[in-house]
């Protein structure tokens, strides 16, 4: 069955990822982060049909993270050596111990951005398969938390290279639908419906809830998400203008202005990792 026009837009936004990539750095690899799932293996082919077409000097990889939590973790590997053998590309298989105590989630996923990071080095971009649902449930988690309106990034730093999320804007179905086109399986990883872990409960619960009253769910957040980032990259393109010493005298007035100004002068530099507690402390200092 051939890739119809509208399954070509997973290769169009891949090819996209790539030649912004190339903006920052000259690639000499991609690695593609590689679970078997359908997101990863849709992403993975639509990266090995892109280079193959258009940037044959570039070398494709896939990675994939044993965390070895599930019976059937082997089993996995062994189809994602499967695939890649079909794909003609190469496979780093690498097993991870994930801690056992404390949020086993932030725990696997910990462990599994380590290995990425580890892999990575100059020139190489790493693709991530997140896609269109995967962002609503970011969304929505990170709100409950408290944490605003926070999305997943599409592009960062990892390791000495970078990464990018070319598929936050395609929904699961239609990566299905480009993998049905290509004759290609993928695994079902039957703990994603073990409702005591938050991101489960929101995927199998609480998003077919909302998705039921409000259709165009997936598309609505993603237009307060485009909303919020534009907003953010203006700030953050004001900030790139100011110096690495600042007064505090700068500072906005009120406590959540203060935070908030703090926050896009970190990200304007690449700084993802402090907390909110430690920037409320920070900006303390403005009016002690």
């Amino acid at each position: 069955m051939a890739v119809t026009q509208v399954d070509a837009r997973v290769e169009q936004l891949v090819r996209e990822c790539v030649l912004q990539a190339q903006q920052w750095q000259r690639l000499h690899r991609i690695v593609v982060g590689f679970s078997g799932g359908a997101d990863s293996t849709a992403l993975l082919a639509a990266t090995v049909r892109v280079a193959k077409q258009e940037f044959p000097e570039i070398l494709v990889q896939a990675l994939h993270v044993n965390h070895g939590l599930q019976d059937a973790a082997d089993a996995w590997q062994a189809h994602c050596e499967a695939v890649c053998t079909q794909l003609s590309v190469d496979l780093v298989a690498v097993a991870v111990t994930v801690p056992s105590s404390g949020n086993l989630e932030a725990n696997a996923r910990a462990a599994r951005y380590r290995a990425f990071a580890e892999h990575v080095d100059a020139g190489t971009l790493l693709l991530l398969g997140h896609h269109e649902h995967d962002q609503t449930e970011t969304i929505l988690y990170r709100l409950f938390q408290g944490r605003g309106l926070l999305p997943m990034r599409t592009r960062g730093e990892v390791g000495a290279g970078r990464f990018s999320r070319p598929l936050l804007a395609v929904a699961p179905l239609d990566l299905q639908r480009y993998l049905a086109a290509l004759g290609l399986t993928w695994i079902e990883d039957d703990s994603n419906r073990d409702k005591r872990f938050t991101r489960n409960f929101l995927r199998t619960e609480v998003v077919p809830l909302l998705g039921r009253r409000w259709r165009q769910l997936h598309q609505a957040l993603a237009r307060v998400v485009r909303a919020q980032a534009a907003v953010q990259a203006a700030l953050e393109h004001e900030m790139r203008q100011s110096g690495n010493r600042v007064p505090m005298s700068r500072l906005p007035g009120s406590p959540d202005a203060r935070v908030a100004w703090l926050r896009a002068y970190l990200h304007s530099r690449g700084v993802y990792g402090v907390t909110d507690k430690a920037l409320q402390a920070l900006s303390l200092i403005h009016i002690s």
